[in-house]
C-alpha cells in the first residue's frame, strides 16, 4: 500500500510535536495514527555504517525486514535501547512513519527546527538510518482509506 509521502510527513511532525507537549493527535486523526501502527512494514536500511553511535546502528540493522508490524518495531527499538541506555528516559532513536532516525523524539524535533535547545546530544542526530515503507493493512484499512480519499488528492 502506498501512502502519499506529504501524509506520513506530517503525520512524524505531529507524532513528534505530540511528544513535545506542542500539540495533540485527536480525532479522526487519531484513528488513523492508531490504525497505522498494526500495518506491517518493511524496514530498509538507508545509512551506512558510521552514520551514528554503533550500538544504534546495530539495533536498527537487526529491525531491518519486513513482516512486522509499525507498533511492534517501535516496541522492539526501544526494548533494545533500554538495554544499552545510560538514562532510562532517554530515547536515541526515534521511530516515525517514514523511518527511524537519530536522536529523542524533542530532540528530532529541536533539530529539524534547527534550533540548539539538545537535551540528549548523540553523534548523527537527525539522520535517516533506515526508511519505513508500509506493505498494506489488515481489517483497519478502510479507516487509512477514508481518510486517505477525504484528505488527500492523490490518495491510492
Amino acid at each position: 500500500m502506498k501512502l502519499p509521502q506529504a501524509f506520513l510527513d506530517d503525520l512524524d511532525l505531529r507524532e513528534l510535536r505530540q511528544y513535545a507537549g506542542e500539540q495533540f493527535i485527536t480525532g479522526e486523526l487519531a484513528d488513523v495514527w492508531e490504525h497505522l501502527g498494526y500495518y506491517p512494514v518493511e524496514v530498509r536500511m538507508c545509512a551506512s555504517r558510521g552514520a551514528c553511535d554503533d550500538r544504534l546502528y546495530a539495533i536498527c540493522q537487526s529491525v531491518a525486514g519486513s513482516g512486522r508490524t509499525l507498533k511492534a518495531v517501535r516496541q522492539y527499538v526501544v526494548s533494545q535501547l533500554y538495554q544499552i541506555a545510560t538514562d532510562p528516559d532517554c530515547n536515541l532513536l526515534s521511530v516515525l512513519f517514514t523511518g527511524i532516525y537519530v536522536g529523542e523524539p524533542e530532540d528530532l524535533l529541536n533539530h529539524w527546527r534547527g534550533s540548539d535547545d539538545i537535551f540528549y546530544p548523540t553523534t548523527g542526530l537527525g539522520k535517516k538510518i533506515a526508511d519505513i515503507h508500509f506493505l498494506g493493512g489488515y481489517d483497519t484499512e478502510d479507516v487509512v482509506q477514508q481518510y486517505m480519499a477525504k484528505h488527500f488528492k492523490d490518495a491510492p
